[in-house]
C-alpha cells in the first residue's frame, strides 16, 4: 500500500524522473532523507521503475502499431510470453474486452509490420485473430498518477 506522501513523491517523479530528492522534499515539506528512503522502499517494492518515456515516431520509426489478439483462453499466458519475446514488441498486455492481448511494436518500415504479422506472429499457436492499429500521432501521453493515489489514499 502506498500512502499520501508514497503518491506525492510518486507523481513527482512521474512528471521529472530526474527530479533530485532536495527539490521532492522542499515541495511536500518533507526532509530529503524521507524522500530518499521512500523511494528506495518503492523501488524495492517493484512499485515503481524510473525510465525514459519515448516517442518512437519522433526516434526515426515509421511504425507504431497497437497489435489486438484473440487467443483461445488456455492459450492466454503462453501466446503473451511468447510475443514478449519477439523484438521490436515494447508492451505486452493480457486485457479483457474485444482483445485477450494487447500488443504495441514498432518498425523501421511498413514492410516491417507486414512481415512481422507473416512470420514470429503468426508462428505462435493459439492466435485467432488478429487486428493491427497504426499510431500516426501521439497526442498526449500521461504517466502522473500520483493525484489519483492520493485521491483514493485521502478516501480511505
Amino acid at each position: 500500500m502506498v500512502d499520501a506522501l508514497d503518491a506525492a513523491i510518486i507523481g513527482l517523479l512521474q512528471e521529472d524522473g530526474r527530479m533530485a530528492f532536495l527539490e521532492i522534499a522542499r515541495q511536500l515539506g518533507v526532509s530529503e532523507g524521507t524522500v530518499r528512503y521512500r523511494v528506495a522502499r518503492l523501488r524495492r517494492s517493484g512499485m515503481i521503475e524510473i525510465r525514459a518515456v519515448t516517442d518512437v515516431l519522433r526516434l526515426g520509426y515509421q511504425v507504431d502499431a497497437l497489435i489486438h489478439l484473440r487467443v483461445r483462453p488456455a492459450e492466454r499466458s503462453r501466446v503473451a510470453a511468447q510475443a514478449a519475446e519477439i523484438p521490436g514488441v515494447r508492451f505486452v498486455g493480457v486485457t479483457t474486452g474485444s482483445a485477450d492481448i494487447v500488443l504495441e511494436a514498432v518498425f523501421g518500415r511498413p514492410q516491417e509490420l507486414s512481415a512481422f504479422l507473416a512470420g514470429p506472429l503468426a508462428e505462435i499457436p493459439g492466435i485467432t485473430h488478429v487486428e493491427t492499429l497504426q499510431v500516426i500521432r501521439i497526442e498526449q501521453i500521461r504517466w502522473n498518477l500520483g493525484h489519483r493515489l492520493a485521491q483514493a489514499e485521502a478516501a480511505s
